[in-house]
């Protein structure tokens, strides 16, 4: 069973992400020099001896995890984050571009160069970030799948769905928007593509989780175990219809 979003992927080449987390109310749990599991390297673009990763938390949102590698993939990540709460200037909007979903308006926008909807109501709220988009070519194909993790759609509109994840520990909820459109990704986005890539979920039994989808005919890696920060893993990856890599990862 998935427990919570463990965590979203960030990658981005000449900025200091690390300055702009900090100015959303995040901070820095831990770093690591990472030696990448085989499995891993079969979702990067090129094979790499190690990587640098940070990861970053703000109670309430997101965990993010921030990887710098010495190359970065050609294609880039295929989630598009929705950011609420006060405006920062950490990412600028475009007001007159405006997304309708579930009947509520959002502003496009950019952080650190990467598409974002920002909702402009609640300006006077923290900062949050617990919904996503994602674009995929066969909606049906796709509500099938965010099932199987244990999703449940909430709405369902001519172009778009809201799917709809309640964390067990906190209840907390996480929302994935499907967005009909596009011809879905011409490649794949990989662990080292730069923007907002790579979900990650904690479960309470990885293999369980793998067979789950396995059985309901979708593909996965092997699970293979690491440690990080002190904390022993089992960890397996999956892809979503839309491309999106799934990390689930198991304390032992």
């Amino acid at each position: 069973m998935l427990l919570k979003i463990a965590h979203i992927c960030f990658c981005s080449e000449g900025f200091n992400s690390e300055t702009v987390l900090q100015k959303l109310g995040y901070r820095q749990l831990f770093e690591s020099r990472v030696v990448p599991m085989k499995i891993t390297q079969s979702l990067l673009s090129k094979r790499v001896d190690n990587f640098q990763m940070s990861f970053w938390v703000l109670p309430g949102n997101v965990s993010i995890e921030l990887l710098t590698f010495e190359q970065y993939a050609s294609n880039t990540g295929s989630i598009q984050p929705i950011f609420s709460g006060r405006k920062n200037s950490c990412f600028p909007l475009d007001k007159q571009s405006i997304v309708l979903l579930n009947n509520r308006k959002y502003h496009t926008g950019r952080f650190l160069d990467f598409p974002i909807l920002f909702d402009s109501l609640g300006q006077d709220t923290p900062f949050c970030f617990n919904s996503m988009v994602l674009e995929t070519i066969d909606l049906d194909l796709s509500i099938s799948f965010w099932k199987v993790l244990g999703f449940n759609c909430v709405e369902r509109l001519r172009d778009h769905v809201c799917m709809e994840f309640k964390c067990i520990l906190t209840r907390q909820v996480f929302c994935v928007y499907l967005k009909q459109g596009g011809n879905g990704p011409t490649e794949p986005e990989e662990i080292n593509s730069l923007g907002f890539h790579v979900l990650g979920f904690f479960s309470n039994s990885a293999a369980v989780e793998q067979n789950k989808i396995q059985k309901a005919d979708y593909k996965t890696t092997a699970i293979e175990q690491i440690e990080l920060n002190k904390n022993k893993m089992n960890i397996f990856y999956a892809r979503s219809p839309e491309g999106v890599v799934l990390e689930i990862i198991s304390i032992i």
